[in-house]
């Protein structure tokens, strides 16, 4: 497990750090404009971000729950049983990073699967590769939309893909309102971090319920939950974008 963790870091640090910050300073002499992250964001937006992550959570399970049953056709059977052995993998070592039934093993897996992810892949795709389309002939929301599929992609995850590319597309749109690059780094540490802290209570008989499974059956109480997550989260994106505009009409006047 130690080696395990240790890798991660390298690895996160070497394949997004490194190259999002070689980038931005062999284009620019200003790689914290690029990046966007030479502006601290403000708590109110900050918290806004956070409550949006948390009240998806029902709405997302319903999507998770969806990409995570869909089946390939039978003569592709071969396929998708490695595709869903890929998913246990994966799985599997998520629940090795966050491996231990001590305060510290929750702590460990929140600052590396949650902090150092959240920060090293946004400053990657948000930060740089989605910066890079945008500042070039091509539409905004193309720009979001091509980064989040290929965020999705690179994590080998076909029956987790819609949801990751949802999520890469939300972070994408919080950076493109905001021009904060630091948002979309605390959503996706926020929802990384969830995951792991659940996982953790999960695993040492903390939680009777799962609450990856709210608003995944058909029970008339999941469906108002989703509902209703749905609503606040849609809701809560536009307050995002609004305030976002506003700011940047103050900020031209």
């Amino acid at each position: 497990v130690p080696s395990l963790r240790i890798a991660t870091v390298v690895q996160d640090i070497l394949i997004f750090v490194v190259p999002a910050i070689a980038t931005a300073v062999m284009i620019t002499r200003r790689p914290d404009w690029f990046l966007n992250v030479g502006k601290v964001p403000g708590a109110a937006m900050s918290l806004l971000v956070v409550c949006v992550m948390i009240v998806s959570v029902p709405a997302m399970n319903v999507v998770v729950e969806w990409n995570q049953n869909l089946h390939l056709p039978e003569g592709l059977g071969a396929l998708e049983k490695a595709m869903r052995d890929a998913e246990i993998s994966a799985q599997t070592a998520i629940g090795q990073l966050i491996g231990g039934s001590s305060v510290m093993s929750c702590v460990l897996g929140v600052l590396i699967v949650g902090l150092l992810a959240g920060f090293s892949e946004e400053l990657f795709f948000r930060g740089t590769l989605q910066r890079l389309l945008v500042t070039k002939p091509v539409n905004a929301h193309v720009a979001i939309w091509v980064t989040a599929i290929i965020f999705s992609a690179v994590h080998f995850q076909f029956f987790g893909f819609v949801p990751r590319m949802l999520l890469g597309a939300l972070f994408g749109y919080i950076a493109w309102w905001t021009g904060n690059l630091w948002l979309p780094v605390i959503a996706h540490a926020v929802n990384n971090s969830m995951v792991v802290i659940v996982t953790w209570m999960m695993a040492n008989g903390i939680l009777s319920s799962d609450p990856n499974t709210i608003g995944t059956t058909d029970s008339v109480s999941d469906l108002i939950f989703a509902g209703v997550s749905l609503t606040l989260t849609a809701v809560g994106i536009c307050l995002i974008r609004h305030i976002s505009q506003k700011n940047a009409l103050k900020y031209v006047d």
